[in-house]
């Protein structure tokens, strides 16, 4: 048993140990993917930076902003599970032409952010507090509204976590946060996820499988994170890992949000059972929505930005 045991610790110590290249620093040279046509392309003046928060690998996020002086209208976007920066190339070039400034932070170990040693399609964390910081830090540090400045804060799906931490925290520069297609419900096996998560074993896979290449079209926006994850190996996500489990377990995300007293409306397929101190309402609307068709999209930029934000139709799917 002894051996069998020692074996084990062996074959772990490797999975995890990486393959010489340096996870933790952020991702900041992604290749277009040359099935995507140009309104999915980088913006101009897209620009790239990292935060770092203590604990965590570099957290990589993107700005762009309408030509000119700086705006009073800014959108931060926090983006999902698997997804990256990029695939909110499109939004940004949108807003910025109606006169707003678009940042885009990623979760840390997801995306173009630094991952953690070992494989880096396992979807890991180190609690989405580290999330929560960098959003603050990216606020207070990097964005500096001016006073009197428009601000809202988007979260996407998982994202949600950590922008209900902040904002539980106090987010005095956010006028509005906007979060779509989140489940804020704990995972299964809790117990399990905190137990290996304890024995160090947190960076195992627990769900799901490794990234596997799409065996489908990636031509246009339903896709858009599978298009860039194919030409950028750096940006793959597979299923989670025991700790990123945890993490949601930990978050305890429902009793945030029934402390915000920033404005807040939740859109998703499904009600959210949340009664803010503000009124937090819910919006039914479409799975992924900033994904759907121009019709679909459109209805979530609105949320995001107010009615004069529809874009061109082009009939993008």
């Amino acid at each position: 048993m002894a051996v069998l045991r020692s074996t084990l610790l062996l074959l772990i110590a490797i999975t995890l140990a990486g393959c010489g290249k340096d996870n933790a620093k952020a991702f900041l040279d992604s290749r277009t993917p040359p099935a995507l046509g140009p309104r999915f392309w980088k913006p101009d003046g897209w620009a790239w930076g990292v935060v770092r928060v203590s604990g965590a690998p570099e957290i990589r996020y993107g700005v762009s902003a309408p030509a000119g002086p700086p705006s009073p209208r800014v959108v931060v976007i926090a983006t999902g599970y698997g997804e990256s920066a990029e695939v909110y190339y499109e939004t940004a070039r949108d807003l910025n032409a109606r006169g707003w400034a678009v940042w885009v932070i990623e979760s840390h170990g997801q995306g173009g952010s630094g991952r953690f040693p070992g494989s880096r399609d396992i979807g890991r964390s180190a609690g989405f507090d580290k999330d929560a910081t960098a959003i603050r830090s990216l606020l207070d540090n990097v964005v500096r509204p001016a006073p009197g400045d428009e601000v809202v804060l988007a979260a996407h799906g998982a994202a949600a976590y950590g922008a209900l931490q902040a904002a539980e925290a106090g987010l005095r520069q956010v006028d509005r946060l906007v979060i779509w297609s989140a489940d804020l419900t704990a995972p299964a096996n809790p117990e399990t996820a905190a137990r290996m998560t304890r024995l160090g074993l947190g960076g195992l896979r627990a769900t799901g499988g490794p990234w596997r290449r799409p065996a489908v079209n990636i031509t246009g926006r339903a896709t858009l994170p599978l298009a860039w994850s194919v030409a950028n190996p750096d940006l793959r996500m597979g299923g989670p890992g025991w700790s990123y489990l945890d993490a949601r377990a930990r978050a305890d995300a429902v009793r945030r949000a029934e402390k915000l007293e920033i404005p807040t409306e939740f859109r998703g397929p499904v009600a959210t059972p949340v009664h803010c101190r503000s009124g937090c309402r819910w919006t039914r609307a479409p799975q992924d929505e900033h994904l759907g068709d121009d019709a679909t999209r459109r209805g979530w930029l609105e949320a995001l930005a107010g009615p004069d934000s529809a874009p061109e139709t082009d009939h993008a799917q």
